[in-house]
């Protein structure tokens, strides 16, 4: 993704101008996380841990790697775990689709297949609906799931949440869309369980 020049600055003019948006987008963002925190919005809850691993802002931060590291360190632990994902990029429809490393990226999605042929016989499953690729993945014995770039998908349920930022990048110019990079407010990594 090609990121404006403008976000890594806040005195930027361009940036300035769209500040309002950003600010009601934060706004927006948080009554939104709030919502589910305090159940007014319903998040399900599936009968094995899931892990999260997202950031706060768009674009790569890394968290395709860290969920591949971390797939491969739960399975040498003696876990069974499955990579559920949206599938950013591909058209599914219907039931979860089963990642094979034979799938192409128009079909399941460029990370969800980048995972797939890294991690081997560990489940790749995706659907707009996480719960439901949750679900699949425990009919595949998946007793541990990691949602990969899942940190604003809340109508899962979740039991630990990792956010990565980019080392490089950091959060920009700590805005939030369009004035800057991020995806909700900062202090949403002051929540999390690791950064």
């Amino acid at each position: 993704m090609k990121t404006p020049g403008f976000w890594p600055s806040r005195v930027d003019p361009r940036s300035l101008l769209l500040a309002p948006l950003g600010w009601l987008w934060c706004r927006l963002a948080r009554d939104r996380l709030e919502a589910y925190r305090s159940g007014r919005k319903p998040s399900e809850r599936l009968p094995v841990p899931v892990i999260v691993i997202g950031n706060v802002t768009v674009g790569g931060s890394g968290k395709t790697p860290l969920t591949h590291w971390l797939a491969r360190r739960l399975k040498a632990e003696g876990w069974h775990p499955a990579v559920i994902s949206r599938g950013y990029g591909a058209r599914i429809e219907g039931e979860p689709r089963r990642v094979r490393p034979e799938d192409s990226a128009a079909e399941v999605g460029d990370e969800p297949l980048l995972l797939k042929r890294g991690l081997g016989e560990i489940e790749v499953i995706v659907h707009p609906q996480r719960a439901l690729a949750g679900r699949k993945a425990m009919e595949l014995g998946a007793d541990v799931l990691l949602l990969d770039d899942g940190l604003q998908h809340l109508q899962l349920a979740r039991d630990i949440e990792i956010a990565v930022v980019d080392g490089a990048r950091g959060l920009g110019n700590g805005r939030c869309l369009p004035a800057g990079p991020l995806r909700e407010p900062a202090q949403r990594l002051a929540e999390v369980d690791a950064v």
